[in-house]
């Protein structure tokens, strides 16, 4: 990733994980990891319905709340967010709920947070139920917003919840996951979709969360967290690995790669010849493209590509990325690297993978996109078809750091070139986020995510977007409650994969 500089939104929006029981037999069910309510659940049961419906599930739980502090001014607002699969079809909601809000209104609203079914205002607790027909949509939210100033908190608890949905919808085949940090998910049905897909996923930094988070996949409550607030689980997941760390070079580390796959997610892993104590400066005598050239380091190659052959499940490597650029080591532009190296050096790593059996690895070449920076040609550094499974590019909304740029602004000179180059490959956007300085992030989102992608980009079949703040940038898609919003409701389209991909198997990883 490019570096620059960026303004920081705060963020107003709670996120959570769901655990439960299976509903009991004949119930249509919801995988836990589509509800986004609470904590932890009370046990499921089946409930009561009129004759036109069924009940799909209840939850009860003590422990559902939302607050809004003493401090909080006119206008915070917090929601939560309760998301209903394709697979179901719901016909309304009802709910228990107890608030008490001085200061403030609590409101249900459906499909948008602009559509309120009801708002309330009192000072001391009141305990209602109230059912909301949601026509057609599947999106409720429940939330706060502070109208004045008040010395007491105000807050909405969720005693309980249930969904109703039509007397003849089939039940779906087998129980449900467990949330993100449990064990492996049950595979998620494929949703009844004959559109296109892509997958998408993230870079997840436990920075986006704050203290106590780690980064992901290292750290589970740091994707739990993402997923919660995105509405649905990812299909890719992207982290990094440099080949010397902590003074030693490292391992392919099996355990990691496995543990991602379980979740039903495809690993993507930045491997990049360099030193991570150098903290990003591209002048690292050590790991010049003539050191891998000249076989420096293939022991460690080859060991590294043996235990990936070993572990034997599809991956995406996104070796050297941002190559054309000048500010990783790999680049010929940087750290006394000469014109027609990098293919060369590219091209001696992978076939130290092809003769340890390391098929299972999809090749992703990705250079940083052109708009804003041209760099070096692609044609003198593209190591050929036999090469590169997969092409890919980065590139970022910088805000007031860098121009504020539509997310069409940003890519479609990037793509053509790709599309021009390798016409055959399908395109991975590798890194992509917003700034919230500068314009309307929820908006830039939006426009990505449900019209420029599907109609303009149609060969890009991946997506990841950067969930880290890097030294305070705000990137993720809690930099502002109406960015999280607008990540969730355009990745519930079916057009972004859920995460099923447990069991893939083909190599190299196509399209979905």
């Amino acid at each position: 990733m490019a570096s620059a500089c960026a303004a920081v939104a705060l963020i107003a929006l709670p996120s959570a994980t769901t655990h439960g029981q299976a509903p009991p037999t004949g119930l249509a069910q919801i995988d836990p990891a589509d509800i986004r309510l609470a904590n932890a659940w009370g046990q499921w049961r089946a409930g009561r319905a009129g004759p036109a419906t069924r009940l799909a599930r209840t939850s009860r739980s003590g422990r559902l709340m939302l607050r809004l502090g003493a401090g909080a001014p006119a206008g915070a607002t917090r929601y939560m967010r309760l998301v209903v699969p394709p697979s179901v079809a719901p016909t309304s909601m009802t709910f228990r709920i107890t608030y008490s809000t001085p200061g403030a209104v609590a409101f249900i609203s459906r499909g948008t947070l602009a559509n309120r079914a009801w708002s309330r205002t009192t000072g001391r607790p009141r305990t209602v139920v109230g059912r909301v027909a949601l026509q057609g949509r599947r999106t409720v939210y429940i939330g706060l917003r502070r109208t004045a100033a008040s010395t007491a908190p105000a807050t909405v608890i969720v005693r309980a919840y249930a969904i109703s949905t039509p007397a003849t919808q089939t039940p779906l085949p087998g129980g449900p996951g467990v949330g993100a940090g449990g064990p492996p998910a049950a595979p998620v049905p494929r949703e009844k979709y004959t559109g296109p897909e892509i997958y998408w996923g993230a870079r997840l930094g436990g920075d986006a969360f704050g203290p106590g988070y780690g980064d992901a996949p290292w750290d589970r409550q740091t994707l739990a967290r993402f997923e919660a607030d995105a509405g649905k689980r990812i299909s890719l997941l992207l982290w990094g690995q440099t080949w010397r760390d902590g003074g030693a070079l490292q391992p392919f580390g099996t355990a990691l790669y496995e543990s991602v796959r379980a979740h039903g997610a495809i690993p993507i892993v930045d491997w990049s010849p360099w030193d991570r104590a150098a903290r990003g400066v591209p002048n690292q005598p050590d790991f010049q493209l003539a050191d891998i050239i000249d076989g420096d380091y293939d022991d460690y190659i080859r060991e590294w590509a043996a235990d990936a052959a070993a572990w034997g499940k599809p991956f995406f490597l996104r070796f050297c990325h941002e190559m054309n650029g000048s500010w990783y080591p790999w680049s010929e532009n940087a750290n006394g690297n000469s014109p027609g190296q990098f293919v060369t050096a590219w091209r001696h790593v992978a076939h130290i993978f092809a003769d340890e059996g390391a098929t299972n690895v999809s090749w992703v070449w990705a250079p940083n996109e052109i708009e804003g920076y041209v760099g070096i040609p692609f044609s003198s550094i593209y190591p050929g078809d036999a090469y590169v499974d997969w092409v890919g590019m980065s590139g970022y909304n910088w805000g007031t750091a860098g121009g504020w740029r539509a997310f069409s602004k940003t890519f479609t000179r990037t793509y053509a070139g790709l599309r021009a180059l390798a016409p055959s490959r399908p395109i991975m956007i590798a890194e992509v986020g917003s700034s919230e300085s500068g314009g309307s992030k929820a908006a830039w989102i939006r426009d990505a995510l449900q019209v420029r992608l599907p109609q303009d980009f149609p060969a890009v079949k991946a997506v990841v977007w950067w969930n880290r703040r890097d030294d305070g940038l705000d990137w993720p898609i809690q930099s502002s409650a109406a960015a999280t919003a607008a990540f969730a409701e355009s990745v519930a389209s079916p057009y972004f994969a859920a995460g099923r991909f447990a069991a893939l198997t083909a190599s190299p990883i196509p399209a979905p």
